[in-house]
């Protein structure tokens, strides 16, 4: 019984959920001081001076319901933002722990596989804004390069870590591996719908304002943040930003392809019209005018130029056909509906290998769903980055992504079984409690 009570103690304390964690703690008061774990998660300076004395080798042991060591557990823990008096017990027990032999680099596994393992500095900057002990495990040498910490501090705008991190020698503009993008690329991969986009922009501004390059380019087709912006379809006000920082309104992807003709192409006229104005030169083509007005919708002009050159969409290159699951990922039903009625493939795949059927799935899109099963979406295909089905897709957008009601998401999985999905392929434990519902009940 002991061990569940620290394990949901740890929970509520990693959560931020001050009431919860109270009322355990008001049932036991010793429990905060049980373990290592659970006294470096609840900040108990004291009791972890007391069970290190006792055994220093408990600073680098693992357990706890996570098997993480102290360090990160401590990291993890919101108890300075829910108890603002432990912020300066939190960085006590920090420098107790590292004195007792604690790696300032202590790491733990990624949440998926292949995921970069999670440092301690991570956790810190990047989830519970604890810039204590950032500076903390930085001065004891921490690596401000672990290639997530700068990452996620920005996207959170936790302005005094990011502080910390660049007096710390973090790269502002270095890619954090091989096939990572830069800080600034990953922060204007945010759509406008994301409700975080506003906070991972105001720390774009930050990282821009000290220095960050945005023509340092990302992943193999060597994008820049500004192609990224102007494809995904940012403000005005994001993509003049990077303009005014010095991003090279000409630059030249892998394929070629200038940021003006990205907007032309997925349908941003006022993107293009900002770019002309500030120096864009390249002239579009005949497939880029085509492919834009599909994406904006305008079918006057798409079947106009149609019948004037009945052969485009035979000249439609991969990017071109996956614009159909771009426009499912922004919920523009009249822009998906457009392009399936002139021969738009409806199997097409864009980021992540997804089609437009996953990318709805995913987003709460149940009109979009709707429409893309009536039209005979395929519902056994795998996405190449997850091998993932768009019901594996729905169930696990109904845990992640909560921008919607869960009734959509429930109604969509039903629609996604009653087109021929097999419910007993996915992990109902991914989805929703009412999602997970629906699964078993199709199960049973």
């Amino acid at each position: 019984m002991k061990t569940e009570q620290i394990a949901s103690l740890i929970t509520a304390v990693e959560a931020g959920n001050r009431e919860e964690a109270g009322s355990i703690v008001a049932a036991d008061p010793a429990i905060t001081g049980a373990d290592i774990f659970v006294a470096a998660s609840m900040a108990d300076a004291d009791a972890v001076d007391r069970l290190l004395a006792a055994d220093p080798s408990l600073a680098v042991a693992s357990g706890g319901p996570h098997n993480f060591q102290p360090l990160l557990y401590l990291a993890y823990s919101r108890a300075h933002a829910m108890w603002p008096r432990r912020q300066e017990a939190s960085e006590r027990a920090a420098r107790t722990l590292l004195a007792h032999g604690a790696d300032p680099d202590t790491t733990h596994a990624g949440d998926w596989d292949g995921a970069p393992p999670l440092s301690a500095l991570y956790a810190a900057t990047g989830v519970t804004n604890n810039p204590g002990v950032a500076r903390i495990l930085l001065e004891a040498g921490a690596n401000p390069n672990d290639g997530e910490s700068l990452y996620h501090a920005a996207e959170a705008n936790n302005r005094e870590c990011l502080e910390l991190l660049a007096r710390h020698g973090a790269e502002l503009s270095a890619r954090g591996g091989p096939q990572w993008p830069t800080p600034l690329y990953f922060l204007f991969g945010y759509r406008s719908l994301n409700p975080n986009t506003a906070t991972a922009t105001a720390g774009a501004r930050w990282l821009l304002e000290h220095g960050a390059d945005p023509n340092v380019t990302s992943y193999d087709i060597e994008e820049t943040p500004l192609h990224l912006a102007v494809r995904l379809g940012r403000s005005v006000e994001d993509v003049a930003m990077l303009l005014d920082h010095g991003a090279d309104v000409n630059a030249r992807r892998k394929d070629g392809r200038t940021p003006y003709l990205l907007a032309v192409r997925c349908g941003h006229p006022d993107l293009a019209r900002l770019l002309a104005e500030r120096g864009a030169t390249e002239e579009p083509t005949l497939i880029d005018y085509f492919v834009g007005a599909a994406a904006r919708a305008d079918e006057d002009t798409v079947r106009e130029m149609l019948l004037e050159n009945p052969g485009l969409l035979r000249l439609l290159d991969d990017e071109d056909r996956g614009l159909i699951v771009e426009a499912a990922t922004t919920n523009r039903l009249a822009t998906v509906r457009l392009m399936l009625n002139v021969g738009f493939d409806i199997a097409a795949t864009g980021e992540a290998g997804a089609t437009a059927l996953h990318a709805a799935a995913w987003r709460g899109h149940r009109a979009l769903v709707e429409l893309l099963l009536d039209r005979g979406a395929p519902v056994d295909a795998r996405c190449a980055a997850y091998s993932g089905t768009p019901l594996d897709w729905a169930v696990h957008g109904s845990h992640n992504w909560g921008q919607v009601p869960q009734s959509e998401y429930v109604a969509i999985v039903e629609a996604i079984i009653a087109a021929g999905a097999d419910p007993g392929s996915t992990n109902a434990g991914m989805g929703s409690p009412e999602v997970a519902a629906v699964l078993e009940r199709h199960i049973a």
